[in-house]
């Protein structure tokens, strides 16, 4: 038993395994022996007895994250080799941080190496620097943990952010860059510590977006603040507008993508027209939704009403109660037009209104829609809600006249929550972001 004893037995949580074979390569390159349950656990072996075994490696490296912490079969994993070294003083018991968690109870005290936030290079380097070093490496290619052969399977690939995350940092990035956005940058790397501006505002697994929009307050007031006493006003409204844009890529994180894409999104059929069924029902809320699918950051605006009480509304949004006003008893889809002539052309509607109004409001959708521009889109009630506009014969006619015409369906209920934070938290914080850019300096 003593000859086949591993140096690292890697344990994780199944939803972790790229990390978990990230890590895996990366110890194996630098010459330590490792078991790992993708590599090692083949089929028609025991999975009790393979565990067993593996149980007896030297250390045990743990890949942290809320996964591991919320799972109930991995903790006899780790507290097998706590018991083994309670005091720490072999250091049999390795966390190692991929994502935003804080551990508690016995894990509390262990001191993990920390590669959240981290390009590769910088993740190998730290991974490596944490470990102790290790044995001789061989001289050749040792065989594949499994036993099969694999010389032709090239390694894991470092675990990238998901698309929008990875797009919305590159974004984040480019923005701080521009000479509107140096000062804002500096401030937002003094509020975040030992981390780069980016990578404190979108970590690669965001677990409390409430924290990246808190911090991008902070920063963005100590900046204008600062830009006021050093005395350089025709900073302060560039700083705004880029700080501005940085918000709104980041309030899009707050939308669970994979949650909106179990609920249903996708390109209508209906001439390209978008129909999506979620749980929320804010004009705010659809907003975000929208600004993910059109491809742009967030717009959010103070409106107050004649008591002056202010809310957040979306840019370029249709509510429910503009077309519904609107709706006479001859013909409903005339009527909705007319509405939305109102809002795009930004004037009365003509009468009569006939097939020339129809096609200038199609030239200008689409016009706006070949240069990517925001689109702008109808809010429509759920089906049971009784309005007309839930009626889908009549949405599919709208949708034949403006094919570039984002339609929204507006489920009812919060039941599938589709936000990655609590949603009145989220409009708290747009709307005292946007208070504060009214405000300062």
């Amino acid at each position: 038993m003593a000859e086949n004893k591993k140096d690292f037995f890697i344990s994780y949580n199944g939803k972790d395994k790229d990390w978990a074979e990230w890590i895996a390569w990366q110890l194996k390159e630098a010459g330590y022996s490792l078991v790992i349950q993708a590599w090692d656990f083949r089929p028609g072996g025991n999975f009790i007895v393979e565990m067993q075994k593996a149980a007896q490696a030297d250390r045990t490296l743990i890949v942290l994250s809320p996964n591991y912490l919320e799972a109930v079969y991995t903790q006899p994993e780790w507290a097998a080799a706590f018991v083994q070294d309670p005091t720490g003083a072999k250091r049999t018991l390795l966390p190692v941080r991929v994502a935003e968690c804080k551990p508690s109870g016995l894990l509390a005290p262990i001191i993990y190496i920390d590669l959240v936030g981290l390009e590769e290079a910088a993740a190998m380097e730290k991974l490596l620097a944490g470990i102790p070093p290790g044995p001789v490496p061989p001289s050749t290619l040792p065989p594949f943990p499994s036993g099969q052969e694999h010389a032709g399977r090239p390694p894991p690939r470092f675990p990238e952010p998901l698309p929008l995350i990875r797009k919305i940092r590159d974004r984040i990035r480019s923005l701080l860059k521009e000479p509107r956005g140096i000062f804002l940058q500096d401030a937002i790397a003094q509020q975040a510590g030992e981390q780069s501006a980016v990578a404190a505002l979108v970590p690669q697994q965001p677990d409390s977006l409430l924290d990246a929009l808190n911090l991008m307050y902070h920063a963005t007031v100590n900046c204008l603040q600062k830009l006021k006493a050093e005395q350089k006003p025709t900073a302060i409204d560039p700083t705004k507008e880029v700080a501005r844009e940085v918000f709104g890529w980041l309030v899009l994180l707050a939308v669970n993508i994979e949650q909106v894409n179990r609920s249903g999104c996708s390109f209508d059929p209906w001439k390209d027209g978008i129909e999506v069924t979620i749980p929320l029902e804010l004009e705010a809320g659809t907003e975000v939704l929208v600004s993910y699918l059109g491809d742009r950051a967030a717009w959010f605006t103070v409106k107050y009403d004649n008591r002056n009480r202010p809310r957040v509304v979306g840019r370029d949004a249709f509510s429910i109660d503009g077309p519904e006003m609107g709706i006479g008893q001859t013909d409903p889809l005339t009527e909705i037009l007319k509405c939305i002539w109102v809002e795009v052309r930004k004037s009365e509607a003509p009468i009569p209104f006939g097939p020339k109004e129809r096609n200038q409001l199609q030239a200008m959708l689409k016009g706006r829609q070949k240069r990517k521009q925001s689109h702008y889109y109808i809010t429509i009630p759920s089906q049971d809600d009784g309005s007309p506009l839930s009626d889908k014969a009549l949405l599919r006619r709208l949708l034949e006249v403006l094919p570039s015409l984002r339609i929204m369906y507006i489920g009812s209920g919060q039941g599938e929550g589709i936000l990655l934070l609590n949603e009145y938290d989220l409009w708290e914080s747009i709307l005292a972001f946007l208070e504060m850019l009214r405000d300062l300096p």
